[in-house]
């Protein structure tokens, strides 16, 4: 392995290392905070995050998928297939996403309660579905890009872009709903950045990506 090759994977390893304490910082803070306001609402956000792992585990999958098939093309110089792979991804990422929000939409309380056998703490999460109903909808596009970034070894923009959504998004998001609306701040909180993290990237998507076919 030449120099340069060495310098450009330890590079891209520090990006995703970075990009990966931001989410642990997120979910970290989310628990702490979740902790500090009682045990009954540390018992619903837990199981509440039960729905977004669960969607993450399936959204995942595709995002290893992004990761093989955008290296692919870009490794190809093949633009038009790029294009076309970034497509047929989002359009399952949609379709995916939407099944989701009707399947939680509909069968919350039954998860709830094959997850739990304490009636106060899923009446107390009944309160904070409706943000369940939206996460689908609302994060699947970060977890593509993800994909997208890492296969195209785009991790400069990946990192940037994860951090600001931590930075900017989720840290002011929090300290200014909380105060009023409590748990429901903390979960606006978590939905803006899983949103802020896809919408940033897409913003940079062809700066990171789609330029560097008309500079080869």
């Amino acid at each position: 392995m030449k120099i340069s090759e060495l310098k450009n994977f330890i590079a891209i390893n520090k990006d995703i290392f970075l990009r990966t304490l931001c989410i642990i910082f997120v979910f970290t803070f989310f628990t702490t905070e979740s902790a500090s306001t009682n045990k009954t609402i540390l018992a619903v956000n837990s199981l509440l995050l039960q729905f977004l792992f669960i969607f993450s585990y399936l959204m995942d999958g595709f995002a290893y998928a992004a990761e093989a098939l955008v290296g692919r093309f870009v490794g190809a110089n093949n633009e038009n297939g790029l294009k076309k792979v970034i497509r047929l991804l989002f359009l399952w990422g949609i379709g995916i996403s939407l099944a989701f929000t009707v399947f939680y939409g509909t069968t919350s309380n039954l998860i709830l309660s094959a997850l739990t056998n304490s009636e106060a703490t899923i009446l107390e999460a009944q309160a904070y579905l409706k943000w369940i109903i939206l996460l689908p909808i609302l994060s699947f596009t970060s977890f593509l890009m993800d994909g997208i970034f890492i296969g195209a070894t785009a991790s400069v923009y990946m990192r940037k872009t994860m951090m600001a959504a931590t930075l900017f998004v989720f840290i002011p998001f929090y300290y200014i709903l909380s105060d009023y609306y409590q748990n429901h701040g903390l979960w606006i909180a978590m939905l803006g950045f899983m949103l802020a993290r896809g919408v940033f990237q897409a913003i940079y998507y062809k700066k990171a990506i789609l330029l560097r076919f008309n500079s080869i």
